[in-house]
């Protein structure tokens, strides 16, 4: 009874019930998203049982699943929000005129990251590890760098030691590490590499909204 799931996979199709009646019958216990799996031919029958329910269509594609998931708890917002919001979001960029480097070794990651930031007006470029990234900063002056923590070739730790080496004689970028690990000591490791601030992975486009502003802020008032 302690159990709580923050959302619930269903295939449409079970032995005792459809998944519908499901979805009703755990909507009784439980608020939380629930999300269909089914083939595009049960589409017509799902909807006409429930019209807004979320429909994942088999064969399930990994990307599609991911952003789906993503979407039903808030970590990204749907492309249905309302148009007020998405140019407030798009103006985001005009405030703030940030040059973003996203360091990220996951395919999946990357194009979540891209989605947010370009849904705010940025166009951020990709590096996929702190070797690359790196190189990147020695071409291009960034003004902020969503910098993952865990990544092969190279670190973003170490890269973030290196690129900050770099700039004792010039402004560095502002680094923020994006970590899975939530941990306090895992913050503090961060911050000792010259990290300024940090996400735990997954992360809402909130919370990413809300550090573009602080630092968008600073960076911009530090350029007046």
């Amino acid at each position: 009874d302690s159990y709580k799931p923050d959302l619930l996979l269903a295939e449409y199709e079970l032995d005792d019930m459809d998944s519908v009646q499901l979805k009703q019958i755990v909507s009784e216990k439980f608020d939380l998203p629930i999300v269909l799996m089914s083939y595009a031919a049960k589409r017509k029958s799902i909807r006409e049982q429930d019209p807004h329910i979320p429909i994942i269509h088999k064969p399930l594609r990994m990307e599609q699943l991911h952003e789906t998931i993503c979407m039903q708890l808030g970590l990204i917002e749907s492309e249905g929000g309302a148009s007020g919001t998405r140019h407030q979001q798009q103006l985001l960029a005009q405030e703030f005129p940030l040059r973003i480097l996203v360091v990220e070794d996951n395919p999946i990651n990357q194009k979540l990251a891209m989605r947010m930031l370009n849904k705010m007006g940025y166009e951020p470029e990709i590096a996929e590890n702190g070797q690359e990234a790196v190189a990147k900063v020695q071409e291009t002056a960034y003004d902020l760098i969503f910098m993952d923590v865990q990544m092969p070739v190279m670190d973003g730790l170490e890269a973030t030691r290196i690129i900050l080496q770099s700039h004792q004689h010039s402004r560095p970028p502002l680094i923020i590490a994006m970590t899975a690990n939530a941990m306090q000591g895992d913050s503090d490791v961060c911050f000792e590499a010259g990290m300024k601030d940090y996400l735990s992975k997954p992360f809402r486009m909130s919370e990413l909204r809300d550090l573009l502003i602080k630092y968008g802020k600073k960076l911009c008032a530090h350029e007046a």
